[in-house]
Protein backbone atom coordinates (compact mmCIF):
# COMPACT_ATOMS: atom_id res chain seq x y z
CA UNK A 1 0.00 0.00 0.00
CA UNK A 2 0.78 3.36 -0.72
CA UNK A 3 1.10 6.34 1.37
CA UNK A 4 2.65 9.94 0.77
CA UNK A 5 4.88 10.93 4.00
CA UNK A 6 5.68 14.77 4.73
CA UNK A 7 8.20 14.50 7.70
CA UNK A 8 9.08 18.25 8.02
CA UNK A 9 6.91 21.43 7.61
CA UNK A 10 8.23 22.55 5.04
CA UNK A 11 9.53 19.76 3.35
CA UNK A 12 7.84 17.65 0.37
CA UNK A 13 5.73 14.18 0.51
CA UNK A 14 7.41 11.31 -0.34
CA UNK A 15 5.74 8.39 -1.59
CA UNK A 16 6.76 5.17 0.66
CA UNK A 17 4.71 1.36 0.82
CA UNK A 18 4.01 0.08 3.89
CA UNK A 19 1.75 -2.70 4.98
CA UNK A 20 -2.38 -1.80 5.79
CA UNK A 21 -2.37 -1.68 9.44
CA UNK A 22 0.93 0.26 9.76
CA UNK A 23 0.83 2.81 12.54
CA UNK A 24 1.71 6.27 12.48
CA UNK A 25 4.50 5.43 15.11
CA UNK A 26 6.14 3.50 12.27
CA UNK A 27 6.26 5.91 10.21
CA UNK A 28 7.90 8.71 12.87
CA UNK A 29 10.14 5.65 14.00
CA UNK A 30 11.38 4.95 9.67
CA UNK A 31 12.69 8.97 9.33
CA UNK A 32 13.26 9.91 13.11
CA UNK A 33 17.00 11.16 12.40
CA UNK A 34 15.67 13.19 9.68
CA UNK A 35 13.04 15.31 12.23
CA UNK A 36 14.70 17.92 14.54
CA UNK A 37 12.40 17.64 17.11
CA UNK A 38 10.04 14.75 18.60
CA UNK A 39 6.99 13.98 16.73
CA UNK A 40 3.34 13.92 18.62
CA UNK A 41 0.31 13.57 16.01
CA UNK A 42 -0.21 13.21 12.60
CA UNK A 43 -2.65 14.34 10.06
CA UNK A 44 -3.91 11.71 7.50
CA UNK A 45 -5.65 13.37 4.39
CA UNK A 46 -7.63 16.16 6.44
CA UNK A 47 -8.17 14.59 9.97
CA UNK A 48 -5.66 14.76 12.79
CA UNK A 49 -4.50 11.65 14.63
CA UNK A 50 -2.39 10.30 17.05
CA UNK A 51 0.49 7.93 16.58
CA UNK A 52 -0.90 4.77 17.23
CA UNK A 53 -3.45 5.56 14.44
CA UNK A 54 -3.50 2.83 11.48
CA UNK A 55 -3.26 3.34 8.13
CA UNK A 56 -5.83 1.25 5.77
CA UNK A 57 -5.88 2.69 2.86
CA UNK A 58 -3.80 5.07 0.33
CA UNK A 59 -3.44 8.51 2.08
CA UNK A 60 -1.28 11.58 2.23
CA UNK A 61 0.46 11.72 5.96
CA UNK A 62 1.99 15.22 7.79
CA UNK A 63 4.19 14.61 11.44
CA UNK A 64 3.62 17.55 13.58
CA UNK A 65 5.96 18.26 16.37
CA UNK A 66 5.06 20.76 19.25
CA UNK A 67 5.48 23.37 16.84
CA UNK A 68 2.25 23.00 15.47
CA UNK A 69 -0.92 24.23 17.65
CA UNK A 70 -2.61 21.31 17.64
CA UNK A 71 0.94 18.66 18.69
CA UNK A 72 1.54 21.56 21.10
CA UNK A 73 -1.71 20.76 22.82
CA UNK A 74 -1.47 16.92 22.69
CA UNK A 75 2.12 17.49 24.51
CA UNK A 76 0.42 19.55 27.59
CA UNK A 77 -2.45 17.57 27.74
CA UNK A 78 -0.79 14.35 27.98
CA UNK A 79 1.85 15.70 30.49
CA UNK A 80 -0.97 16.69 32.29
CA UNK A 81 -1.81 13.18 33.08
CA UNK A 82 1.67 11.88 33.37
CA UNK A 83 1.71 15.19 36.71
CA UNK A 84 -1.94 13.45 37.86
CA UNK A 85 -0.44 10.07 38.13
CA UNK A 86 2.65 11.10 39.71
CA UNK A 87 0.95 12.50 42.22
CA UNK A 88 -0.92 9.43 42.70
CA UNK A 89 2.29 7.04 43.27
CA UNK A 90 3.26 9.85 45.98
CA UNK A 91 0.23 10.92 47.77
CA UNK A 92 -2.38 8.06 47.44
CA UNK A 93 -5.81 9.17 46.39
CA UNK A 94 -5.48 13.25 46.29
CA UNK A 95 -8.00 15.36 44.24
CA UNK A 96 -5.69 18.02 42.06
CA UNK A 97 -7.46 21.20 40.69
CA UNK A 98 -6.15 22.36 37.69
CA UNK A 99 -7.00 25.85 37.78
CA UNK A 100 -5.50 28.00 35.10
CA UNK A 101 -2.61 28.68 32.39
CA UNK A 102 0.15 30.47 34.03
CA UNK A 103 3.47 30.92 33.40
CA UNK A 104 4.26 28.52 30.51
CA UNK A 105 2.06 26.30 32.41
CA UNK A 106 -0.78 25.14 34.23
CA UNK A 107 -1.59 26.26 38.17
CA UNK A 108 -2.07 23.54 40.02
CA UNK A 109 -3.58 23.12 44.15
CA UNK A 110 -3.30 19.55 45.25
CA UNK A 111 -6.40 19.21 47.80
CA UNK A 112 -5.67 18.40 51.57
CA UNK A 113 -2.14 19.58 50.78
CA UNK A 114 -2.39 23.67 50.68
CA UNK A 115 0.99 24.72 51.16
CA UNK A 116 3.23 22.06 49.53
CA UNK A 117 6.89 22.01 50.44
CA UNK A 118 9.67 22.18 48.53
CA UNK A 119 10.48 18.74 49.24
CA UNK A 120 7.46 17.30 48.07
CA UNK A 121 7.13 19.18 44.88
CA UNK A 122 10.82 17.32 44.22
CA UNK A 123 9.62 13.73 44.75
CA UNK A 124 6.51 14.45 42.39
CA UNK A 125 8.69 15.53 39.71
CA UNK A 126 11.24 12.69 40.35
CA UNK A 127 8.47 10.49 39.93
CA UNK A 128 7.48 11.92 36.75
CA UNK A 129 11.05 11.31 35.48
CA UNK A 130 11.04 8.05 36.59
CA UNK A 131 7.86 7.34 34.53
CA UNK A 132 9.14 8.81 31.46
CA UNK A 133 12.47 6.86 31.74
CA UNK A 134 9.47 3.48 32.54
CA UNK A 135 8.13 4.86 29.08
CA UNK A 136 4.64 3.37 29.98
CA UNK A 137 1.43 3.21 27.97
CA UNK A 138 -0.93 5.75 27.68
CA UNK A 139 -4.13 3.24 27.35
CA UNK A 140 -7.24 4.30 25.22
CA UNK A 141 -10.40 3.22 25.92
CA UNK A 142 -13.52 4.55 24.10
CA UNK A 143 -16.82 4.40 26.48
CA UNK A 144 -20.70 5.05 26.58
CA UNK A 145 -21.99 8.41 28.29
CA UNK A 146 -23.43 6.51 31.20
CA UNK A 147 -20.31 4.19 31.79
CA UNK A 148 -18.74 7.86 31.79
CA UNK A 149 -21.16 9.53 34.19
CA UNK A 150 -20.97 6.64 36.48
CA UNK A 151 -17.40 6.48 36.90
CA UNK A 152 -16.93 10.15 37.74
CA UNK A 153 -19.62 10.60 40.60
CA UNK A 154 -17.80 7.69 41.81
CA UNK A 155 -14.54 9.20 41.19
CA UNK A 156 -16.22 12.41 42.95
CA UNK A 157 -14.50 14.28 39.89
CA UNK A 158 -17.42 17.31 40.45
CA UNK A 159 -16.16 19.18 37.82
CA UNK A 160 -15.59 16.76 35.07
CA UNK A 161 -19.17 15.59 35.71
CA UNK A 162 -20.72 19.08 35.62
CA UNK A 163 -18.95 19.75 31.72
CA UNK A 164 -20.40 16.18 30.93
CA UNK A 165 -23.90 16.84 32.08
CA UNK A 166 -23.77 20.19 30.12
CA UNK A 167 -22.48 18.53 27.08
CA UNK A 168 -26.27 16.59 26.34
CA UNK A 169 -25.07 16.19 22.39
CA UNK A 170 -22.20 13.57 23.76
CA UNK A 171 -23.01 9.98 23.36
CA UNK A 172 -19.55 8.44 23.82
CA UNK A 173 -16.33 9.74 24.93
CA UNK A 174 -12.60 8.11 25.09
CA UNK A 175 -11.09 7.47 29.01
CA UNK A 176 -7.36 7.60 29.31
CA UNK A 177 -5.28 5.23 31.78
CA UNK A 178 -1.80 5.68 32.76
CA UNK A 179 -0.38 3.27 35.76
CA UNK A 180 -3.43 2.79 37.30
CA UNK A 181 -4.81 5.91 36.74
CA UNK A 182 -8.06 7.15 34.29
CA UNK A 183 -9.46 10.11 33.09
CA UNK A 184 -11.15 11.57 30.08
CA UNK A 185 -9.30 13.85 27.39
CA UNK A 186 -11.22 15.21 24.55
CA UNK A 187 -7.31 15.28 23.07
CA UNK A 188 -5.31 12.96 21.09
CA UNK A 189 -3.13 11.77 23.55
CA UNK A 190 1.01 10.35 23.03
CA UNK A 191 1.68 6.31 22.61
CA UNK A 192 3.60 6.62 26.08
CA UNK A 193 4.86 8.20 28.71
CA UNK A 194 8.76 8.14 27.13
CA UNK A 195 7.41 11.48 25.01
CA UNK A 196 6.96 13.26 27.57
CA UNK A 197 10.86 14.35 28.44
CA UNK A 198 10.31 18.30 28.74
CA UNK A 199 9.07 19.86 32.05
CA UNK A 200 9.19 21.05 35.15
CA UNK A 201 7.37 21.72 38.04
CA UNK A 202 7.78 25.16 40.61
CA UNK A 203 6.15 26.03 43.34
CA UNK A 204 4.16 29.25 43.40
CA UNK A 205 1.87 30.58 46.31
CA UNK A 206 -0.29 27.49 47.51
CA UNK A 207 -0.38 25.49 43.80
CA UNK A 208 2.28 23.97 42.18
CA UNK A 209 3.03 25.22 37.84
CA UNK A 210 3.50 22.26 35.84
CA UNK A 211 5.61 24.12 33.35
CA UNK A 212 6.17 22.32 29.47
CA UNK A 213 8.41 24.21 26.79
CA UNK A 214 7.65 27.05 24.08
CA UNK A 215 5.78 25.93 21.13
CA UNK A 216 8.47 27.54 19.38
CA UNK A 217 11.60 25.96 20.92
CA UNK A 218 10.29 22.43 22.40
CA UNK A 219 13.40 21.47 24.49
CA UNK A 220 13.59 25.17 26.23
CA UNK A 221 11.63 25.92 29.36
CA UNK A 222 11.91 29.36 29.71
CA UNK A 223 13.20 30.97 33.15
CA UNK A 224 10.36 31.19 35.71
CA UNK A 225 10.81 34.49 37.81
CA UNK A 226 11.09 36.49 35.24
CA UNK A 227 8.05 35.38 32.94
CA UNK A 228 6.15 35.70 36.55
CA UNK A 229 7.27 39.23 36.88
CA UNK A 230 5.54 40.06 33.03
CA UNK A 231 2.07 38.70 34.27
CA UNK A 232 2.23 40.31 37.39
CA UNK A 233 3.24 44.02 35.53
CA UNK A 234 0.28 43.11 33.13
CA UNK A 235 -1.73 41.89 36.08
CA UNK A 236 -1.03 45.40 37.52
CA UNK A 237 -1.38 47.21 34.75
CA UNK A 238 -5.14 45.64 33.98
Amino acid sequence: MKVWLKALHKGDFREIDVEPGTRVEELYKMVKDEVPHEIFMAQVDNEYVGLRYKLEKECRVELHDMGKRAANLVYISSLTMLYLAAVRRILGDVHVEIQNSLNQGMFTIIRGNPDPSPEMIAEIEAEMHRMVEENLPIIREQTTRETALEYLRKEGRTENLRLLEAATDVQALEFYELDGFRDFYYSIMVPSTGYLKYFELVKYKRGIVLRFPLQKEPEVIPPFQEQVNLYQTFAEQT
